[in-house]
């Protein structure tokens, strides 16, 4: 299968106008006998080999093995180079039977039919009704293979200082409107705190912020992808962006994941931080000083009348192209997503379960202290049920979020509008998806 023919199927499973076929595979549904089952179950004890990150997945593997006598996960951790250790791997034929992957980064190697399509394997059409419905998206790609199982997400909100908002009279912002009008009387108050900060390093935030929005950024229909970071959307968003850079109101110099934005988290000259729910660990870990200063609110809206909320972060875990155990490894994968045992494994590092029940937990109902013991995973809970299901990413999602940096970065330097920007990083995009031969085409087109 080509390149441009992958995109294809991938369009026409976007709007269902096919039954994908898997990798590797011969079709979607089981077939009577197990001979023929593209994702039977293997016989007697099985070994896979499973490669992740983060600080409890060995403890959400261990827990696995102890579950499950007939399957043994032996773990690698990628933290480092992750993706290009998977892409590496499934070019030299040497690629794990299950891989965790940003949900960002699914479309890129479902591109290169480096993703086993398990939706035949047995139990996974039945975690449909477990998910919550967003997430079930983002494995499908809108149609009707499944390529991986939701692990977590990062829901999106608005944290803030209770102490600034206290001190200078200002109140938490329902709309976008109102949190520049925030920006301006704090400006006014004390010229040396901001807002927030906005960078380069912030183009997932920006993207995230056009999703909320209802953008379309990238859109597979009539069997080619179209990349359209100018839409009237969009454009809203960045014109927003780009007078709260004009009027001075953020600060464009402190990026993110830096002991200049942990010591803003600090001292209060970050008045607020627009952020995912693993944002919670970040503040914690790095302004310990700052505990009981910080609370967490919904997102400002467009449209309050229309709450509508968007993910930045979370992840997938998927079944490679080369598993001699499909079964078992989606098995696995499965366990992982509507388990209580590994979601709540989760929920202690932040992340917001893609399981409903998941949703439902006590853990969902703690209160820190750190954020001055308010029910703050509420906030993330609705924030997940409000994600547009519709949105999708583009399988060059690197080179999408460098343009869209690129394009921060300029207007920041003052050498043109972040619009202007974007309209490169769209132009940019289109011509690399062109040269690995698939069918792109920029918005307007």
């Amino acid at each position: 299968m080509n390149r441009r023919l992958s995109l294809t199927t991938v369009a026409m499973s976007t709007f269902a106008m096919v039954s994908l076929v898997a990798c590797g595979s011969s079709g979607n549904s089981p077939a009577a006998g197990a001979s023929s089952n593209p994702c039977a179950p293997s016989q007697g004890k099985v070994e896979l080999t499973y490669w992740g990150f983060g600080l409890n997945a060995q403890k959400i593997v261990t827990a696995f093995n102890a579950s499950h006598p007939n399957i043994h996960v032996t773990m690698k951790d990628v933290s480092v180079n992750t993706v290009q250790q998977m892409t590496n791997a499934l070019k030299a034929g040497t690629a794990p039977d299950v891989g965790m992957i940003g949900y960002t980064d699914l479309p890129g190697f479902r591109l290169i039919n480096g993703l086993k399509d398990i939706s035949a394997c047995p139990g996974i059409a039945d975690t449909r009704a477990k998910l919550v419905p967003w997430t079930w998206q983002q494995i499908t790609f809108g149609g009707g293979g499944v390529y991986g199982m939701p692990q977590d997400t990062g829901p999106m909100a608005l944290y803030y200082r209770k102490d600034v908002f206290a001190k200078y009279g200002l109140t938490v912002p329902k709309t976008w409107a109102e949190y520049e009008a925030v920006g301006k009387r704090l400006q006014a108050a004390d010229p040396a705190a901001h807002l927030t900060n906005f960078t380069a390093g912030h183009s997932y935030i920006l993207l995230g912020l056009m999703w909320q929005n209802g953008a379309r950024p990238f859109e597979y229909a009539d069997n080619h992808l179209t990349i359209d970071l100018t839409g009237n959307k969009a454009r809203q968003v960045a014109d927003y962006w780009q007078r709260l850079v004009d009027e001075r109101l953020v600060t464009t110099t402190v990026q993110p994941f830096t002991p200049a934005e942990f010591k803003g988290m600090n001292d209060g000259t970050l008045a607020t931080m627009i952020g995912a729910s693993w944002e919670t660990g970040v503040l914690q870990a790095n302004a310990p000083g700052a505990s009981g200063k910080w609370a967490v609110a919904p997102l400002p809206q467009w449209d309050v009348a229309k709450p509508a909320s968007a993910n930045y972060g979370g992840s997938a875990n998927v079944v490679f192209t080369d598993s001699k155990h499909p079964a078992e490894a989606a098995e696995f994968a499965a366990w992982i997503a509507t388990s209580t045992e590994a979601q709540k494994q989760l929920i202690a590092l932040g992340s917001v379960p893609p399981s409903t029940d998941a949703l439902a937990l006590p853990e969902m109902s703690a209160k820190p202290a750190y954020f001055g013991s308010e029910p703050i995973w509420q906030v993330f809970r609705d924030s997940s049920k409000a994600v547009d299901t519709s949105f999708q990413w583009a399988p060059n999602m690197t080179t999408v979020a460098n343009g869209v940096g690129d394009a921060i970065a300029g207007t920041l330097k003052g050498s043109g509008t972040l619009q202007a920007g974007l309209e490169t990083a769209q132009r940019k995009a289109v011509d690399d998806l062109k040269a690995r031969g698939v069918d792109a085409r920029g918005g307007g087109q």
